[in-house]
């Protein structure tokens, strides 16, 4: 892992393109997570102070900081939320963009790629390094895992249809991934990605 990486990708930019119907995009599993007050809050005010101090927030479980993220959404015109939610966990922890990644744990490096997935989902390559470099880390994590698929998922929307399905199944289908996500999460993910497995001959 290169020194500053995260501070590498803050400042590396894309067009943002529209793309309406795709794997990032088209699951709100963050509906499951109504009873959580900030879950509601990231949905319906976007990245607040208590949004941010939740999604930088390494003591609470992945699946709640994701949730958040997804709760957050995306725009067709582009966010900058990444940008945001980096500077507020520099801020949280007294240190600069260029220590940061000192401080992430796999978990971050997962919540915070897809934070960049979904700011700009035309043009995901750094986020699918970071998401990459979070399953490196912590290969066991089958959360990490699917979010990485999902990130390449998006990669291959435009090409491979059936191997876009492979991606994430062989995911969801792995019993041997640590269960640090719920099976709710899982299944509003593949009941999009299953539709993909009709261009599997």
């Amino acid at each position: 892992m290169k020194k500053y990486f995260l501070s590498i990708l803050l400042f590396l930019g894309a067009a943002v393109t529209a793309f309406a119907d795709s794997p990032l995009t088209s699951t709100e599993w963050w509906q499951h997570y109504t009873s959580n007050a900030i879950i509601v809050e990231a949905n319906s005010q976007g990245c607040t102070d208590n949004v941010m101090d939740l999604i930088c927030d390494d003591t609470q479980p992945l699946e709640l900081r994701l949730a958040a993220v997804n709760a957050i959404g995306w725009k067709f015109e582009g966010q900058n939320n990444y940008q945001r939610c980096l500077k507020h966990f520099t801020k949280k922890h007294n240190t600069t963009i260029d220590e940061v990644d000192e401080y992430f744990s796999p978990e971050s490096y997962c919540v915070f790629a897809y934070l960049m997935a979904l700011d700009n989902y035309f043009e995901v390559d750094d986020a699918l390094e970071m998401a990459t470099h979070a399953q490196q880390l912590k290969p066991t994590s089958k959360g990490i895992a699917l979010i990485r698929a999902l990130i390449a998922a998006q990669q291959l929307l435009n090409g491979n249809w059936c191997e876009l399905y492979r991606t994430v199944a062989i995911v969801t289908y792995d019993k041997s991934l640590e269960k640090d996500v719920s099976e709710v999460m899982v299944e509003e993910i593949m009941d999009y990605i299953k539709d993909y497995l009709g261009y599997c001959h």
